[in-house]
């Protein structure tokens, strides 16, 4: 930690500090090829990251803002081509907002208020929508339009104000809240939808057979607690616990390291012991999995790949939900 120190003095504010001090930890727990190693996953994630990020916001955008306000489906070609242009905007926007933007608190606070622009509105109306037959497309747009102002707002007031008590996670629970009785609110002052649910959610006289065989099968003997079916094959049963224990030991772990420390007076040298077991135990862990997971991954590429060459497509599948041969449900 004393090696450390002297850098971390030089970095500036203490929020940055605090955002470099795992890293510099790190390049004295880590040998020099492993510290290679771990930058070059970390770097492939941060890849993976954006590129699902892009895809996600870029079609979001064109699904649920851009063809309900057109209200009326793009034809295949044009459909891809402004995918892609959406997902280039949000490239553009992403290197602009970063020229003009300060970071000024935690990492994980600043992840929650810019993905609250999203999710703060998008659990009232994904819910509400799905199980709420008086939800209207008014409610979900007003819920939208709360959520997104109150987390902008909120980035804006956080830049504008140094220490601002109101932090990103706080201002993602005021999105949701708000957001969520403007929904209800909105859906009861509204004129009540005809939309069949049942049709929707697959229930009724819309179920699917094999989906309902599946959700009624009973549990296997011995496995009732962890509601594993028929269904789950032996790798499957041997994944599902291996995720659960692996949860569960870190759990008691935590509690029991939280009961020592507050029993006990721990130096310092005794916690670094035991992050950089906690280090070298997650990195063996990780080589084991990334392997397992570059195998499996192969093999799905080449399925899909199989699967898109045979595979009917079916044009007419736009992302609209209807609720009848006239009315198109946004």
């Amino acid at each position: 930690m004393e090696s450390i120190q002297p850098l971390l003095n030089g970095a500036g504010s203490e929020t940055i500090q605090s955002q470099i001090r795992v890293p510099l930890v790190l390049t004295t727990l880590l040998p020099v090829g492993l510290m290679g190693a771990f930058a070059a996953i970390m770097l492939a994630a941060a890849i993976a990251c954006h590129n699902s990020y892009l895809h996600s916001w870029g079609s979001i955008f064109i699904q649920d803002v851009i063809m309900p306000i057109r209200q009326r489906p793009f034809d295949p070609q044009k459909h891809v081509r402004y995918l892609k242009m959406s997902i280039l905007g949000v490239g553009v926007f992403i290197y602009v907002f970063s020229l003009v933007f300060q970071q000024s608190e935690y990492i994980f606070l600043f992840m929650a208020i810019t993905g609250s622009i999203f999710v703060g509105g998008s659990g009232a109306v994904i819910i509400g929508g799905l199980y709420w037959k008086r939800g209207t497309t008014g409610a979900a747009w007003s819920a939208m339009i709360t959520g997104s102002t109150i987390a902008v707002g909120g980035i804006v007031v956080q830049q504008s104000v140094p220490h601002f008590p109101i932090n990103g996670q706080m201002f993602w629970g005021l999105a949701m809240l708000v957001s969520s009785i403007v929904y209800v609110t909105v859906s009861l002052l509204g004129r009540k939808p005809s939309t069949d649910m049942d049709r929707i959610l697959h229930r009724g006289q819309y179920a699917l057979t094999e989906e309902d065989h599946a959700v009624r099968e009973q549990p296997l003997k011995g496995w009732k607690v962890m509601a594993m079916t028929k269904e789950f094959t032996r790798g499957d049963r041997f994944i599902y616990v291996a995720t659960y224990g692996w949860t569960l030991f870190w759990l008691v772990v935590f509690i029991s390291g939280t009961v020592y420390n507050m029993t006990h007076d721990v130096s310092d040298a005794p916690w670094m012991e035991f992050w950089k077991l906690y280090m070298w135990l997650y990195l063996i862990v990780a080589i084991v999995v990334t392997i397992w997971f570059t195998i499996g991954g192969v093999k799905n590429v080449k399925e899909m790949i199989g699967a898109l060459k045979t595979m009917r497509r079916d044009h007419s599948d736009s992302g609209y939900v209807q609720s009848n041969d006239t009315e198109r449900l946004r």
